[in-house]
């Protein structure tokens, strides 16, 4: 073959071969953009947002590999109380985050200030993170109760004079507990355990309080278990609220507590038991005080305004049977409420009944024992779980 029969053959080559390896490799540039995206490689599947609905004392706010939760005063909701930055281990905080204290999620060991924080870790499976309560006395699940017992998980004195060489026996990356006033957590702190502040009971309604299992969620990524335990709560809660809201000319009146010391303690207007009241179809008498905690008053005012009224609902924690025998053994006047002598007094022992621990996330439970006391015709199938009649005397 001659060199001019030979060039058209070599051009051809070389076309085809500048072809080929435009197709294959191309700019560096874009065979690392096409690696990136190759569908081998796992990407991080995207943080499920669980943002609160009712609660107004805690928010939350998804940044990049951080959740920023805020916590407001409930003494004083102008005033903000804790800022927790939540990141993954091995990520540390950028320029972006706001000052606050940094816990490491999720979070593997915890302790318990209170029982009434059980009934958030059971509903999320998170049991088996619990290192530490306070008092076994008040906790009411059989699973905690046998690790407290078989030395699995520490016991370590009462939430308002913790003894620290217990919690930190416990071994704990994180304590759960209730706001006081005064600064009862400070030597714990000192310690370095971190305390992360829940203030439920501070809430206004029944479903602000359920609404805090999202609080805890965020401490070990189970927002989605969350969200969807609590919009089952809701949807209960408020389709239950919605038959008896428009019974407005048959609402009895209602009063709550009874006198501990010389102080009656009663639910303040816009506490979550005040609502509860109001959703079941009563009229709470101290509806228009402004306090969602608890009004200590002296047996005299609490006497002039619900000495008429239809009902009284008390809870006691008791080993033994209460009667309107016992209750009038604590106080000769009681007799002297109308609705001790109708016999329309609705009790709950939370002795025997899990009201604090288990009741916070049944919400639409404890409601419907309420209306199907307070208005029988609307739920005739019931079975109370929690408010019962109290048993007429003998």
């Amino acid at each position: 073959m001659n060199n001019r029969q030979f060039a058209p053959l070599l051009f051809t080559a070389l076309v085809l071969l500048s072809l080929i390896t435009g197709c294959s490799g191309g700019r560096p540039g874009d065979q690392n953009h096409s690696a990136k995206d190759s569908p081998k490689k796992k990407r991080p599947a995207p943080t499920h947002e669980a943002h609160p609905r009712y609660a107004r004392l805690f928010s939350v706010e998804y940044k990049k590999r951080a959740k920023v939760v805020r916590l407001l005063n409930p003494f004083d909701t102008t005033r903000q109380l804790q800022t927790y930055l939540l990141l993954p281990r091995g990520v540390e905080p950028h320029e972006s985050l706001p000052e606050g204290k940094v816990i490491r999620i999720p979070v593997k060991r915890v302790a318990l200030a209170h029982a009434t924080h059980i009934g958030f870790f059971s509903e999320l499976d998170l049991l088996q993170t619990i290192q530490g309560v306070s008092q076994r006395r008040y906790v009411k699940n059989r699973q905690v109760k046998e690790a407290i017992e078989d030395g699995k998980i520490q016991e370590f004195g009462p939430s308002h004079n913790i003894n620290i060489e217990k919690l930190l026996q416990a071994n704990a990356g994180l304590l759960f507990a209730a706001p006081f006033k005064e600064n009862k957590y400070q030597k714990i702190k000192d310690v370095g355990i971190p305390v992360a502040v829940n203030s439920s009971y501070m809430e206004n309604s029944p479903l602000a309080r359920a609404e805090w299992i999202k609080f805890v969620s965020y401490f070990f990524n189970r927002e989605e278990q969350a969200s969807r335990l609590f919009d089952t709560i809701a949807g209960r809660y408020n389709r239950l609220a919605g038959r008896v809201e428009n019974i407005a000319d048959q609402r009895p009146t209602i009063f709550s507590g009874k006198k501990i010391g010389q102080v009656w303690y009663v639910p303040g207007g816009k506490s979550y038991m005040g609502r509860f009241f109001e959703d079941a179809g009563a009229r709470y008498l101290w509806r228009d005080n402004e306090k969602t905690g608890s009004l200590p008053l002296d047996f005299e005012s609490v006497f002039y305004k619900a000495e008429h009224a239809d009902y009284w609902s008390i809870k006691e924690n008791l080993q033994g049977s209460y009667s309107y025998e016992k209750l009038s053994s604590e106080n000769i006047h009681y007799q002297e409420f109308q609705a001790f002598q109708d016999h329309q007094i609705i009790f709950c022992n939370t002795h025997k009944t899990p009201f604090y621990e288990q009741g916070i996330l049944e919400p639409h439970i404890i409601l419907a024992d309420l209306v199907s006391l307070l208005h029988p015709d609307h739920l005739p199938d019931h079975q109370n779980k929690y408010y019962k009649m109290l048993g007429r005397k003998k």
